[in-house]
């Protein structure tokens, strides 16, 4: 089954990819498709590869796709399908997630909360989450969904919400020496797409400063 449904998901890739007359086509009825497709996921390879797909529909030869990033991002981030993702947390100079433990007996909508007794709220922390290969694939598509939504700085003021990537998680993320490579490369671009070369970051410092 799970095969299957990477066979699947591989073949929409390839079908959008590039493909300016049937990305044009899609809308907010396909993409809530296959939000509900993530919803009934039962597996982390799933998860990641829903993930992934929503990102690939983001772009078109290098260029935003904007009309699927606004649809994306108008229902996965401002009207309340967020939980669908993990949501993390700068706590004491380091990232934690709210993140959901796979149960591969139910769908992803009824997986529970994964907890840590160390932390009182009961986040985990990325550096330890990311030590487990497959749900270090899953961040890596989170996060590249997150780049994908923003690219061409479009819904950079949604993304850079302290809800989702503030620019203390960035900066946090890239000094963490404890966080893979692979996971650090996320947030390097999502640094460069939301928070470097940006005039509208002048009020983050007081400078007129490209970085």
């Amino acid at each position: 089954k799970v095969q299957a449904q990477w066979f699947v998901v591989d073949t929409l890739e390839e079908i959008f990819r590039d493909n300016h007359f049937t990305l044009e086509k899609v809308d907010e009825h396909y993409i809530g498709i296959y939000l509900e497709l993530l919803r009934e996921s039962h597996s982390l390879e799933d998860l990641y590869q829903y993930v992934h797909l929503l990102g690939s529909f983001c772009t078109r030869e290098g260029a935003a796709a904007t009309n699927i990033q606004q649809i994306i991002t108008k229902i996965l981030l401002t009207e309340g399908a967020d939980d669908l993702l993990p949501q993390s947390h700068v706590i004491d100079g380091h990232i934690y997630l709210q993140v959901k433990q796979e149960d591969k007996d139910k769908p992803y909508t009824q997986w529970k909360n994964l907890t840590n007794s160390r932390n009182p709220n009961g986040y985990v922390l990325l550096s330890d989450y990311v030590l487990d290969a497959r749900q270090s694939m899953f961040y890596q598509k989170v996060l590249f969904l997150f780049a994908e939504l923003c690219a061409g700085k479009n819904n950079v003021e949604v993304l850079r919400h302290e809800e989702h990537i503030p620019l203390s998680e960035v900066l946090v993320a890239l000094q963490d020496e404890t966080l893979p490579a692979i996971i650090k490369a996320g947030y390097v671009l999502l640094c460069e797409r939301l928070y470097i070369d940006d005039v509208s970051m002048k009020h983050y410092d007081g400078k007129n400063r490209f970085w």
